[in-house]
C-alpha cells in the first residue's frame, strides 16, 4: 500500500516489491484517466508530466531546488514583481499590475495609522 498525505509517503508491503509495483501502476492509471478524461491533457501532455514526476522523485534536493527556482523564474517573467510591505510588518508576494498591488495595499491600511511602500 502506497499512502501519501500532506507530502509524506508511507509504504507498506505485504508481498515486496511486487505490491509496491503493482501500487505504483494503479496510481499512474488513476492519475492518466483523471488527465485525460476528466482534465482534457491529451496522452501525450499526460506522459510527459508524469515523466517529470517519476524525474523529480530521483532528483537530488539540489536538483529540485533548481526546479523550483526555474519554475519561479517562470513565475516572475508572467508577474511584475511588486512586493507590498506595510508598517505592520506584513508583506505581500507578487502582483500583476500596480494598481492590483495598491488596491491589495490600501484595504490592509484602511482604517488604520499603517503606511505602505510598494517595491
Amino acid at each position: 500500500m502506497i499512502k501519501v498525505e500532506k507530502g509524506m509517503c508511507e509504504i507498506k508491503a505485504v508481498n515486496g516489491v511486487p505490491d509496491i509495483m503493482t501500487d505504483l501502476a494503479c496510481i499512474i492509471r488513476s492519475i492518466r484517466t483523471t488527465m485525460v478524461e476528466k482534465r482534457d491533457y491529451s496522452e501525450a501532455e499526460t506522459k510527459e508530466l508524469v515523466e517529470q514526476a517519476v524525474r523529480l522523485g530521483f532528483a537530488t534536493d539540489e536538483e529540485i531546488t533548481q526546479e523550483a527556482m526555474a519554475a519561479m523564474g517562470k513565475v516572475m517573467m508572467e508577474k511584475k514583481p511588486l512586493i507590498i510591505r506595510c508598517s505592520d510588518g506584513l508583506i505581500y508576494g507578487l502582483f500583476g499590475y500596480y494598481e492590483e498591488a495598491v488596491e491589495v495595499a490600501e484595504q490592509h491600511v484602511d482604517g488604520t495609522e499603517h503606511t505602505y511602500i510598494i517595491i
